[in-house]
């Protein structure tokens, strides 16, 4: 039996964004679950000057990053709720960036930095994403990979299954449940 804190590896990512999008808290969510991607979340105001700066930047970073990168925005002058929301993730001045990885938080950037800084943050955590990972672009939903043996989805809780419970399984073609067709 392996050790439950085993990590599981996932073949496969799905493609970043080759541009930079405006988005909701429960998008950067989703996109924090994806595997071998880095999610890089820009908090702004767009009243403030350094913000309208940065945009330019993350244009680029998202061009030349853009299969490995997921770069969104949330534009806390848009509702008092977003405002609220980036303050209860310790962000208190704009711009200000947060950059996840697998799920982890890998840096936090308050306030403006230069293309060359910025860039230079990102290019060494894109370095971490192998190159041996199949890239796929036709995902609807994100993929949802467990990362560590016998973890379940959020949302998902393991079940009893009652021993009275009727058998379903012989109504499910044989190719679903790995049998040959002479098995029956």
């Amino acid at each position: 039996m392996g050790d439950s804190s085993e990590k599981v590896l996932t073949e496969e990512r799905r493609k970043g964004l080759n541009y930079v999008k405006l988005s909701t808290p429960d998008e950067v969510d989703r996109w924090k679950q994806e595997p071998n991607v880095l999610v890089l979340t820009d908090y702004f105001d767009e009243g403030s000057k350094e913000c309208v700066e940065s945009a330019k930047y993350l244009d680029s970073l998202a061009t030349k990053y853009g299969d490995k990168v997921a770069i969104l925005r949330i534009n806390v002058s848009d509702s008092p709720a977003l405002k609220k929301y980036a303050r209860s993730r310790g962000i208190n001045r704009f711009p200000s960036m947060e950059m996840h990885l697998n799920g982890r938080k890998m840096d936090k950037v308050l306030g403006s930095l230069n293309y060359d800084a910025l860039e230079n943050i990102v290019s060494g955590y894109v370095e971490k994403i192998p190159e041996s990972i199949v890239v796929r672009d036709d995902f609807k939903k994100p993929i949802v990979v467990a990362k560590q043996k016998g973890e379940l989805p959020p949302g998902v809780e393991r079940v009893k299954i009652p021993s009275n419970a009727p058998d379903l399984s012989d109504r499910l073609p044989n190719k679903v449940l790995n049998r040959s067709s002479d098995a029956n």
